[in-house]
């Protein structure tokens, strides 16, 4: 769920102060659970909310990345897709989320307000947790790794950089 907005590229840092969730639709008629929808909302806990210092290599390849979006929006023109935030009611959680939900560039009479996701595909699309998803049931299969899951890659980065000596 990180956009640019939460980066600042002259001091090096990220603030972390909201989060992309999905809401998983009810099953359909055959049981299989539908796409659902996404939206943002606030972190978990407020100590969630942090703004941390990055280092020198996230830093280039966030510059360099965002130098790419640009450059496969320039070139995709008005089929390049666009998140826009919408604030609707959603019945599964009983509250107005804020949904986020795509569209091209040259689709006229979007209403919402445009958020730029640092994640995104070529095409300009955010990824989705279900890219993740599946990416981790790959892993699990064809490299033998029962118990993997990308959060688990969390908890291994943490502690390899303890045992480097970062800082807390």
């Amino acid at each position: 769920g990180l956009t640019w907005d939460d980066v600042d590229l002259e001091k090096g840092s990220i603030t972390v102060s909201h989060q992309l969730q999905r809401i998983v639709n009810s099953k359909n008629k055959r049981g299989i659970k539908g796409t659902g929808v996404y939206h943002i909302e606030s972190t978990k806990t407020a100590s969630s909310e942090r703004t941390i210092l990055i280092g020198a290599t996230l830093l280039a390849e966030l510059k360099r990345w965002k130098s790419v979006q640009l450059a496969n929006e320039l070139k995709l023109g008005g089929d390049y897709m666009v998140a826009y935030l919408h604030e609707e009611y959603n019945e599964v959680v009983e509250k107005k989320i804020q949904r986020v939900r795509s569209y091209p560039k040259a689709e006229h009479g979007v209403v919402g307000t445009r958020i730029n996701f640092i994640c995104t595909q070529e095409c300009g699309d955010f990824v989705k947790a279900t890219a993740f998803q599946y990416a981790s049931r790959v892993a699990r299969t064809e490299l033998g790794l029962d118990k993997f899951d990308f959060h688990s890659l969390r908890h291994t980065h943490a502690t390899k950089l303890i045992e480097n000596g970062a800082n807390v």
